[in-house]
Protein backbone atom coordinates (compact mmCIF):
# COMPACT_ATOMS: atom_id res chain seq x y z
CA UNK A 1 0.00 0.00 0.00
CA UNK A 2 1.75 3.27 -1.08
CA UNK A 3 2.07 6.06 1.62
CA UNK A 4 1.21 9.23 1.08
CA UNK A 5 3.49 11.74 -0.72
CA UNK A 6 3.16 14.58 2.40
CA UNK A 7 4.90 12.28 4.73
CA UNK A 8 8.19 14.30 5.41
CA UNK A 9 11.09 12.46 7.67
CA UNK A 10 13.01 14.71 9.67
CA UNK A 11 15.94 14.98 11.36
CA UNK A 12 14.47 15.68 14.44
CA UNK A 13 18.01 16.10 17.14
CA UNK A 14 21.80 15.31 16.72
CA UNK A 15 24.11 13.75 19.28
CA UNK A 16 28.10 13.87 19.46
CA UNK A 17 30.60 12.30 21.02
CA UNK A 18 34.40 12.01 21.78
CA UNK A 19 36.73 10.35 23.73
CA UNK A 20 38.10 12.57 26.58
CA UNK A 21 41.82 12.66 25.58
CA UNK A 22 43.37 13.81 22.54
CA UNK A 23 46.60 13.54 20.66
CA UNK A 24 48.33 16.69 19.54
CA UNK A 25 49.73 16.23 16.37
CA UNK A 26 53.56 16.06 17.47
CA UNK A 27 52.45 13.44 19.91
CA UNK A 28 50.72 11.40 16.97
CA UNK A 29 53.10 12.00 14.91
CA UNK A 30 55.83 10.43 17.14
CA UNK A 31 53.77 7.50 17.87
CA UNK A 32 53.24 7.09 14.34
CA UNK A 33 57.18 6.78 13.53
CA UNK A 34 58.53 5.14 16.58
CA UNK A 35 58.45 1.45 14.19
CA UNK A 36 61.08 3.70 12.12
CA UNK A 37 65.09 3.38 13.56
CA UNK A 38 66.40 6.72 14.44
CA UNK A 39 67.94 8.90 12.01
CA UNK A 40 65.46 7.24 9.30
CA UNK A 41 64.14 9.72 6.48
CA UNK A 42 61.30 7.85 7.15
CA UNK A 43 60.65 10.14 10.57
CA UNK A 44 61.24 12.78 8.43
CA UNK A 45 58.17 12.48 6.39
CA UNK A 46 55.96 11.72 9.13
CA UNK A 47 56.71 14.33 10.54
CA UNK A 48 55.93 16.84 8.02
CA UNK A 49 52.67 14.57 6.95
CA UNK A 50 50.85 15.47 10.26
CA UNK A 51 52.38 19.29 10.52
CA UNK A 52 50.28 19.59 6.63
CA UNK A 53 47.14 17.47 7.29
CA UNK A 54 45.57 20.42 9.38
CA UNK A 55 43.94 17.84 12.24
CA UNK A 56 45.83 19.72 15.12
CA UNK A 57 44.22 17.07 17.74
CA UNK A 58 43.21 13.46 17.37
CA UNK A 59 40.73 12.40 19.84
CA UNK A 60 41.58 8.52 20.69
CA UNK A 61 39.54 6.03 22.71
CA UNK A 62 43.60 4.46 23.62
CA UNK A 63 44.35 7.71 25.55
CA UNK A 64 44.34 7.07 29.54
CA UNK A 65 45.32 10.39 30.44
CA UNK A 66 46.25 13.91 28.55
CA UNK A 67 49.73 14.24 28.02
CA UNK A 68 51.20 17.59 28.36
CA UNK A 69 52.42 19.34 24.70
CA UNK A 70 55.79 17.54 24.25
CA UNK A 71 55.06 14.69 26.30
CA UNK A 72 54.45 10.98 24.82
CA UNK A 73 50.85 9.59 24.63
CA UNK A 74 49.70 7.63 27.68
CA UNK A 75 48.09 5.10 25.59
CA UNK A 76 47.27 1.48 25.85
CA UNK A 77 47.20 -0.23 22.90
CA UNK A 78 50.86 0.73 20.81
CA UNK A 79 54.24 -0.40 22.19
CA UNK A 80 56.19 -0.37 19.30
CA UNK A 81 59.40 -1.40 18.83
CA UNK A 82 61.72 -0.66 15.84
CA UNK A 83 60.49 -2.81 13.21
CA UNK A 84 56.91 -3.87 14.97
CA UNK A 85 54.35 -4.13 13.09
CA UNK A 86 52.25 -3.74 15.65
CA UNK A 87 48.87 -5.61 17.87
CA UNK A 88 46.82 -8.13 16.01
CA UNK A 89 44.15 -7.49 14.56
CA UNK A 90 42.35 -9.81 17.30
CA UNK A 91 43.55 -7.70 20.05
CA UNK A 92 42.51 -4.31 18.09
CA UNK A 93 38.96 -5.72 17.65
CA UNK A 94 38.82 -6.68 21.85
CA UNK A 95 39.82 -3.00 22.01
CA UNK A 96 36.68 -2.05 19.57
CA UNK A 97 34.15 -4.29 21.67
CA UNK A 98 35.72 -2.59 25.26
CA UNK A 99 35.50 1.11 24.00
CA UNK A 100 32.96 1.34 21.32
CA UNK A 101 29.47 0.96 22.91
CA UNK A 102 30.10 3.68 25.58
CA UNK A 103 30.64 5.73 22.90
CA UNK A 104 27.98 5.26 21.08
CA UNK A 105 25.67 5.04 24.05
CA UNK A 106 26.81 8.95 24.88
CA UNK A 107 26.01 10.39 21.39
CA UNK A 108 22.83 8.25 21.46
CA UNK A 109 21.88 9.34 25.19
CA UNK A 110 22.69 13.14 23.79
CA UNK A 111 20.30 12.76 20.76
CA UNK A 112 17.50 11.45 22.65
CA UNK A 113 17.64 13.72 25.75
CA UNK A 114 17.94 16.78 23.21
CA UNK A 115 14.27 15.71 21.45
CA UNK A 116 13.20 15.06 25.04
CA UNK A 117 12.50 11.73 23.36
CA UNK A 118 11.73 8.47 25.53
CA UNK A 119 13.80 5.36 24.45
CA UNK A 120 10.41 3.39 24.53
CA UNK A 121 9.26 5.42 21.53
CA UNK A 122 12.14 4.08 19.16
CA UNK A 123 11.16 1.77 16.60
CA UNK A 124 14.08 1.57 14.34
CA UNK A 125 17.51 1.23 15.39
CA UNK A 126 20.78 2.22 12.56
CA UNK A 127 24.13 1.32 13.71
CA UNK A 128 27.46 1.68 11.43
CA UNK A 129 30.88 1.61 11.55
CA UNK A 130 33.51 0.47 9.51
CA UNK A 131 36.25 -0.05 12.14
CA UNK A 132 35.27 -2.65 14.34
CA UNK A 133 32.69 -5.55 14.56
CA UNK A 134 31.80 -8.11 17.21
CA UNK A 135 28.18 -10.04 18.04
CA UNK A 136 26.08 -9.42 20.17
CA UNK A 137 26.89 -5.88 18.48
CA UNK A 138 26.58 -1.95 19.27
CA UNK A 139 22.52 -2.61 18.45
CA UNK A 140 22.22 -4.89 21.25
CA UNK A 141 24.44 -2.62 23.70
CA UNK A 142 22.34 0.65 23.09
CA UNK A 143 18.80 -1.70 23.54
CA UNK A 144 20.28 -3.12 26.71
CA UNK A 145 21.84 0.58 28.11
CA UNK A 146 19.08 3.25 26.46
CA UNK A 147 16.39 1.03 27.93
CA UNK A 148 14.82 0.46 23.98
CA UNK A 149 12.35 -2.11 23.50
CA UNK A 150 13.66 -5.87 23.10
CA UNK A 151 11.67 -5.46 19.99
CA UNK A 152 13.04 -2.59 18.16
CA UNK A 153 14.08 -3.31 14.40
CA UNK A 154 17.96 -3.59 14.05
CA UNK A 155 19.73 -2.62 11.14
CA UNK A 156 23.64 -2.60 10.87
CA UNK A 157 25.59 -0.81 8.24
CA UNK A 158 28.99 -2.27 7.96
CA UNK A 159 32.21 -1.50 6.69
CA UNK A 160 30.91 1.09 3.90
CA UNK A 161 33.33 3.69 4.94
CA UNK A 162 33.19 7.74 5.83
CA UNK A 163 30.16 7.68 3.29
CA UNK A 164 27.83 5.46 5.41
CA UNK A 165 26.52 7.85 8.13
CA UNK A 166 24.12 9.39 4.66
CA UNK A 167 23.85 5.73 3.57
CA UNK A 168 22.29 5.30 7.28
CA UNK A 169 20.35 8.68 7.07
CA UNK A 170 18.70 7.70 3.83
CA UNK A 171 17.70 4.20 5.20
CA UNK A 172 15.74 6.15 8.14
CA UNK A 173 14.25 8.15 5.70
CA UNK A 174 12.62 5.55 3.86
CA UNK A 175 11.43 3.98 6.63
CA UNK A 176 9.84 6.21 8.03
CA UNK A 177 8.30 7.40 4.59
CA UNK A 178 6.56 3.71 4.47
CA UNK A 179 5.93 3.63 8.27
CA UNK A 180 4.92 7.70 9.85
CA UNK A 181 4.82 6.01 13.23
CA UNK A 182 8.08 5.04 13.30
CA UNK A 183 11.14 6.86 15.20
CA UNK A 184 14.61 6.21 13.98
CA UNK A 185 17.40 6.17 15.68
CA UNK A 186 21.36 6.30 13.87
CA UNK A 187 24.22 5.78 16.01
CA UNK A 188 27.71 6.16 13.80
CA UNK A 189 30.82 5.08 15.98
CA UNK A 190 34.35 4.78 14.24
CA UNK A 191 37.35 4.37 16.40
CA UNK A 192 39.79 4.92 13.87
CA UNK A 193 42.96 4.99 16.15
CA UNK A 194 42.70 0.95 16.42
CA UNK A 195 43.79 0.88 13.14
CA UNK A 196 47.43 2.70 13.35
CA UNK A 197 49.70 1.33 10.86
CA UNK A 198 53.55 0.48 11.20
CA UNK A 199 53.86 1.49 7.57
CA UNK A 200 56.22 3.67 5.50
CA UNK A 201 53.81 4.22 2.42
CA UNK A 202 53.12 7.54 1.98
CA UNK A 203 48.99 6.56 1.65
CA UNK A 204 48.78 4.86 5.06
CA UNK A 205 50.83 7.78 6.77
CA UNK A 206 48.40 10.17 5.66
CA UNK A 207 45.54 8.32 6.78
CA UNK A 208 47.64 7.72 10.55
CA UNK A 209 47.46 11.56 10.37
CA UNK A 210 44.12 12.36 10.05
CA UNK A 211 41.52 9.71 11.14
CA UNK A 212 40.34 10.27 14.63
CA UNK A 213 37.60 8.27 17.07
CA UNK A 214 34.14 9.51 17.56
CA UNK A 215 30.43 8.83 17.56
CA UNK A 216 27.38 10.67 16.50
CA UNK A 217 23.41 10.11 16.47
CA UNK A 218 20.37 11.34 15.11
CA UNK A 219 16.83 10.90 15.37
CA UNK A 220 14.24 10.89 12.24
CA UNK A 221 10.69 10.26 12.39
CA UNK A 222 7.88 12.44 10.47
CA UNK A 223 7.25 16.08 10.57
CA UNK A 224 4.41 17.22 12.52
CA UNK A 225 1.83 20.59 11.90
CA UNK A 226 4.66 22.35 14.28
CA UNK A 227 7.65 21.05 12.93
CA UNK A 228 8.20 23.31 10.34
CA UNK A 229 11.79 24.89 11.79
CA UNK A 230 13.19 21.07 11.53
CA UNK A 231 15.32 19.75 8.70
CA UNK A 232 13.51 17.30 6.14
CA UNK A 233 15.64 14.83 4.57
CA UNK A 234 14.24 15.84 0.69
CA UNK A 235 16.51 13.95 -1.69
CA UNK A 236 19.86 11.98 -1.64
CA UNK A 237 21.80 10.65 -4.77
CA UNK A 238 24.65 7.97 -5.21
CA UNK A 239 27.36 7.51 -7.70
CA UNK A 240 30.14 5.21 -7.99
CA UNK A 241 32.67 6.72 -10.24
CA UNK A 242 33.52 4.37 -12.83
CA UNK A 243 36.62 2.98 -13.01
CA UNK A 244 38.09 4.47 -9.67
CA UNK A 245 37.99 1.23 -7.87
CA UNK A 246 41.82 1.15 -6.90
CA UNK A 247 41.98 4.48 -5.93
CA UNK A 248 40.36 4.22 -2.19
CA UNK A 249 40.39 0.65 -0.58
CA UNK A 250 39.56 -0.77 2.94
CA UNK A 251 41.14 -4.09 3.98
CA UNK A 252 41.26 -6.76 6.67
CA UNK A 253 45.34 -7.05 7.46
CA UNK A 254 46.92 -9.16 9.82
CA UNK A 255 47.61 -6.30 11.66
CA UNK A 256 44.54 -4.23 11.86
CA UNK A 257 42.24 -2.66 8.89
CA UNK A 258 44.69 -1.04 5.87
CA UNK A 259 43.50 1.62 3.98
CA UNK A 260 45.14 2.45 0.84
CA UNK A 261 44.45 6.47 -0.68
CA UNK A 262 45.27 7.40 -4.50
CA UNK A 263 46.69 9.98 -5.12
CA UNK A 264 44.11 10.86 -7.54
CA UNK A 265 41.34 10.57 -5.86
CA UNK A 266 40.49 14.65 -5.01
CA UNK A 267 40.30 15.14 -9.33
CA UNK A 268 37.97 11.69 -9.71
CA UNK A 269 35.34 13.05 -7.10
CA UNK A 270 35.50 16.18 -9.13
CA UNK A 271 34.05 15.03 -11.77
CA UNK A 272 30.88 13.83 -10.85
CA UNK A 273 29.71 16.29 -7.79
CA UNK A 274 28.17 19.13 -9.76
CA UNK A 275 26.59 16.67 -12.33
CA UNK A 276 24.99 14.86 -9.05
CA UNK A 277 23.61 17.96 -7.36
CA UNK A 278 23.04 20.61 -9.83
CA UNK A 279 19.46 20.89 -9.72
CA UNK A 280 19.94 20.93 -6.21
CA UNK A 281 21.10 24.65 -6.38
CA UNK A 282 19.26 27.33 -6.95
CA UNK A 283 19.75 31.12 -7.29
CA UNK A 284 17.18 31.71 -4.91
CA UNK A 285 17.96 30.05 -2.24
CA UNK A 286 20.85 29.86 -0.06
CA UNK A 287 22.81 26.29 0.64
CA UNK A 288 24.65 25.20 3.24
CA UNK A 289 27.23 22.62 2.69
CA UNK A 290 28.06 20.25 4.53
CA UNK A 291 31.21 18.36 2.76
CA UNK A 292 33.02 15.13 4.51
CA UNK A 293 36.30 16.61 5.37
CA UNK A 294 38.13 13.48 3.62
CA UNK A 295 41.13 15.75 4.01
CA UNK A 296 42.46 19.14 2.94
CA UNK A 297 43.06 18.29 -1.01
CA UNK A 298 39.16 16.29 -1.03
CA UNK A 299 37.86 19.96 0.82
CA UNK A 300 39.64 22.05 -1.97
CA UNK A 301 38.63 19.73 -5.03
CA UNK A 302 34.96 20.41 -3.89
CA UNK A 303 35.11 23.65 -3.25
CA UNK A 304 36.71 24.28 -6.91
CA UNK A 305 34.50 21.51 -8.18
CA UNK A 306 31.27 23.67 -7.13
CA UNK A 307 32.79 26.92 -7.58
CA UNK A 308 32.11 27.35 -3.77
CA UNK A 309 33.62 30.45 -1.75
CA UNK A 310 35.58 29.30 1.01
CA UNK A 311 33.12 30.22 3.39
CA UNK A 312 30.83 27.31 2.21
CA UNK A 313 33.26 24.76 3.35
CA UNK A 314 34.95 26.23 6.22
CA UNK A 315 32.86 24.26 8.64
CA UNK A 316 34.53 20.80 7.31
CA UNK A 317 37.94 22.85 7.68
CA UNK A 318 36.92 23.61 11.51
CA UNK A 319 35.80 19.80 12.22
CA UNK A 320 38.90 18.88 10.39
CA UNK A 321 41.09 21.02 12.73
CA UNK A 322 39.51 20.53 15.89
CA UNK A 323 38.48 16.53 15.48
CA UNK A 324 40.17 15.22 12.74
CA UNK A 325 38.26 12.56 10.25
CA UNK A 326 36.28 10.58 11.93
CA UNK A 327 34.88 8.49 8.99
CA UNK A 328 31.18 7.40 9.14
CA UNK A 329 30.36 10.06 11.57
CA UNK A 330 32.15 12.98 10.60
CA UNK A 331 29.49 14.37 8.33
CA UNK A 332 27.28 14.66 11.25
CA UNK A 333 29.78 16.88 13.08
CA UNK A 334 30.05 19.26 9.94
CA UNK A 335 26.32 19.50 10.05
CA UNK A 336 26.22 20.17 13.85
CA UNK A 337 28.72 22.74 12.99
CA UNK A 338 27.04 24.27 10.18
CA UNK A 339 23.88 24.29 12.04
CA UNK A 340 25.29 26.49 14.53
CA UNK A 341 26.87 28.99 12.41
CA UNK A 342 23.57 29.54 10.88
CA UNK A 343 22.06 29.94 13.96
CA UNK A 344 24.40 32.62 14.78
CA UNK A 345 23.78 34.28 11.21
CA UNK A 346 21.41 36.93 10.73
CA UNK A 347 20.73 35.39 7.10
CA UNK A 348 20.59 31.25 7.53
CA UNK A 349 20.99 29.23 4.64
CA UNK A 350 17.31 27.54 3.12
CA UNK A 351 18.95 24.24 2.33
CA UNK A 352 21.52 21.98 3.45
CA UNK A 353 23.98 19.70 0.89
CA UNK A 354 25.74 16.85 3.06
CA UNK A 355 28.50 15.36 0.76
CA UNK A 356 30.33 12.20 1.91
CA UNK A 357 32.92 10.09 -0.21
CA UNK A 358 34.57 6.63 0.36
CA UNK A 359 35.58 3.33 -1.43
CA UNK A 360 34.03 2.56 -5.20
CA UNK A 361 34.75 5.49 -5.18
CA UNK A 362 31.65 6.74 -3.83
CA UNK A 363 29.34 10.00 -3.57
CA UNK A 364 26.70 9.93 -1.48
CA UNK A 365 24.83 13.14 -0.85
CA UNK A 366 21.80 14.20 0.62
CA UNK A 367 19.50 17.52 0.44
CA UNK A 368 17.68 18.35 3.22
CA UNK A 369 14.88 21.49 3.00
CA UNK A 370 14.29 23.83 5.89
Amino acid sequence: MSRPASIRPVLRTMGLALPPYRASSEQAAELASRPFPPGDSQRQVIERLFRRSTSHARPSVLLRSQAPPGQPLDQDLYQFGVGDRGPSTGERLRRFELHAPALAVKAASDALRSADADPSTITHVVTVSCTGMHAPGLDVALVRELGLSAGVHRLHVGFMGCFAGIVALRQAASIVRALPEARVLVVCVELCSLHLQADARIDQQIANALFADGAAAVLVDAAGPADATLLTLTDFRSRIVPGTESEMSWRIGDHGFVMSLGEQVPLRLRGVLREMVSDWISPSRTIGWAVHPGGPRVIDGVRDALELGEADVEASRAVLRAVGNVSSATVFFVLDALQNARQADATPADDVVMLAFGPGLTVEAALLTS
